[in-house]
């Protein structure tokens, strides 16, 4: 469609108008396409030099035109780079310029002074400030803005909201670039035509800080206005999360802290909900570094802690608990007791991922007096639940479930019917640890309820899971596979990828149950990829082990010692004593038995 990237060919002479409509006919003819922008990765260095194409092949293109010789030159002068020659080839189309005179200027450059491979590295951007040179004030930024999101293909919406003109006009500063080849627009989105030209855009084009912050601020809108749509908002979010997280340090780098703090505070969640924890701590070191600038202590203290909860997500249970403690003391110095009886239970439940569920304990006590203290009846309730889960870690379980039904009564007491579900599915696992498992379905089947009633679609992908596991144990195999298969389906609804990987876990335990041993281990390898994507390293480890004993039912020594050599160093690498000795005394029997 040449109108809508901008060019009107009736006002262009005619030659110019079909050599121009030639090239975007045949992009992959002599004028070659670019290469394929890489996988996305806000924070990637641009992608090297590409291979200069064979003598001779880049002057073809200009053949019909005339002047073949002046084309070969410019070939030659600009390394016979395909990004330098179509930056230079949309430059003649554009202009009443012949090869010539476009020679004539390369000549003067400092690129006839240099050798080839010298020339390689300076032509892009020689020839890039050349055309950058001839934008409008508009064209140029609109490719500063561009070069301030990621190298991934983005919307016209930001950059009207960014340039504070209507779609209509972004759209005119948009084809005006790809007339340049500075862009392209395969589908409706747009993107840099070469991490090259989104590196010059990125180093070379200031954007102005009432730009940035209106950018800021249509994100942090779309941010919040789809996240409270759940699994279709977060859907719609996923292409922009990339432009997000390369936006924040580019505000946090002009000083606009108030603007990336907001959007930190937007997007945080999100990333936690899906599973994107190395992008959440990304986002929240700007949002700490910017409530820092503002001298915030509260917005300081938040983040920290979230900073937390995303280290314990990756597994590194330490660093965890170095954040709460770090935002536990800030609450204290502010004298904000609710949060400190928040980060007191979260400092309990890293300790109780350590293992020292003595030290966690500690934390819950002091956890709930703090509730007690202010009257906090719904962290009460909470505290006692951990206090329950703790025992049970401890293998008390009778002193658990009365702790459960200690933080049951607070629930309905309430009317905190999440809390509720919580207290009864904790139960349930109490039961099931006794050996009751009938009893154990009847609690978990009535937290199902109570989470299909409030529409607590997490709490019912975990209750599944649940009854899942005690139908696995009663030794009805189909029974819990139909449960599994039902909390997957609701992890996946939901978008928790984390809950998506156990599940699959679960269903490999189930198959393997069976006798499908090849099943179980197709499972167990969907988990594991769903666990590396997320950075949950217990889940991979997990995962691993099970993976490493279905080889050995299947006699494959190698790769389950390769398996479990595997799951003991993600254990390791977490700080899981217990799983870590398991996978190690698991490993020296294989390899006793391999001889």
């Amino acid at each position: 469609d040449v109108v809508d990237v901008g060019i009107e060919v009736e006002r262009l002479p005619l030659d110019k108008a079909l050599a121009l409509l030639w090239v975007m006919a045949h992009p992959a003819g002599p004028f070659p396409a670019p290469d394929p922008l890489p996988a996305p990765d806000p924070l990637a260095a641009p992608d090297p030099l590409p291979n200069p194409l064979p003598e001779g092949e880049g002057a073809g293109a200009w053949e019909g035109l005339g002047e073949g010789e002046a084309a070969r030159e410019i070939c030659e002068l600009v390394g016979n780079l395909p990004l330098a020659l179509r930056l230079a080839g949309a430059y003649l189309f554009q202009h009443d310029e012949k090869p010539a005179e476009y020679r004539a200027w390369l000549r003067a450059s400092t690129l006839a002074a240099l050798d080839f491979g010298q020339r390689r590295d300076k032509s892009v951007p020689v020839l890039m400030a050349k055309s950058v040179a001839q934008l409008s004030d508009a064209g140029r930024a609109a490719l500063g803005v561009a070069g301030c999101l990621a190298l991934t293909p983005f919307d016209v919406a930001p950059m009207a909201a960014a340039l504070a003109v209507d779609e209509r006009a972004a759209r005119r500063a948009l084809g005006e670039l790809v007339n340049y080849e500075l862009l392209r627009r395969p589908a409706e989105r747009y993107e840099t035509t070469h991490a090259l030209v989104y590196a010059y855009a990125r180093d070379r084009l200031p954007v102005e800080p009432p730009a940035l912050r209106r950018l800021g601020a249509y994100y942090n809108s779309l941010a919040r206005t789809e996240s409270a749509k759940g699994l279709p908002g977060y859907q719609r979010l996923d292409p922009e999360r990339g432009h997000i997280l390369a936006l924040l340090p580019r505000l946090a780098a002009a000083g606009e802290w108030a603007t990336a703090n907001r959007l930190v505070w937007a997007v945080h969640s999100w990333l936690g909900i899906q599973g994107y924890p190395r992008d959440r701590i990304g986002a929240l070191e700007v949002g700490l570094a910017a409530a820092q600038a503002l001298n915030d202590q509260y917005d300081q203290a938040a983040h920290l802690g979230h900073l937390g909860n995303a280290y314990a997500d990756l597994g590194q249970v330490a660093r965890a608990i170095g954040q709460y403690d770090e935002a536990l003391e800030i609450y204290r110095e502010i004298g904000d007791r609710h949060n400190e009886g928040v980060w007191l239970g979260n400092l309990g439940l890293a300790y109780a991922d350590l293992g020292q569920v003595e030290r966690a304990i500690e934390l819950y006590e002091a956890a709930l007096a703090v509730a007690r203290e202010i009257g906090d009846r719904r962290g009460e309730g909470q505290r006692l639940g951990n206090l329950g889960i703790a025992y049970r870690n401890l293998g008390q379980v009778e002193r658990a479930i009365e702790l459960y039904e200690a933080a049951l009564a607070v629930a309905r007491e309430i009317g905190d019917r999440r809390g509720e579900g919580a207290d009864l599915g904790n139960m349930g696992n109490a039961y099931a640890d006794l050996g009751q498992v009938e009893r154990a379905i009847e609690v978990y089947e009535a937290a199902l309820a109570v989470a299909r009633e409030i529409g607590d679609r997490r709490g019912e992908g975990n209750h599944l899971g649940n009854l899942g596991n005690a139908y696995l144990d009663l030794g009805q195999v189909e029974r819990a596979i139909e449960q599994y298969e039902a909390a997957l389906a609701v992890a996946r609804e939901i978008g928790d990828r984390r809950g998506e990987g156990n599940r699959l876990g679960n269903l490999g335990i189930a198959y393997r149950n069976l006798g499908q041993v090849e099943r179980a281990i197709e499972l167990y390898e969907a988990a594991l990829a769903v666990a590396r994507e997320v950075g949950d390293r217990r889940g991979e480890g997990n995962h691993l082990y099970n993976r490493a004993l279905a080889l050995e039912k299947l006699a494959r020594p190698d790769q389950a010692i390769e398996s479990m050599a595997a799951a003991l160093a993600a254990y390791e690498s977490i700080d899981a004593p217990t799983m870590a000795a398991k996978a190690r005394e698991e490993l020296a029997r294989l390899r006793g038995a391999a001889g």
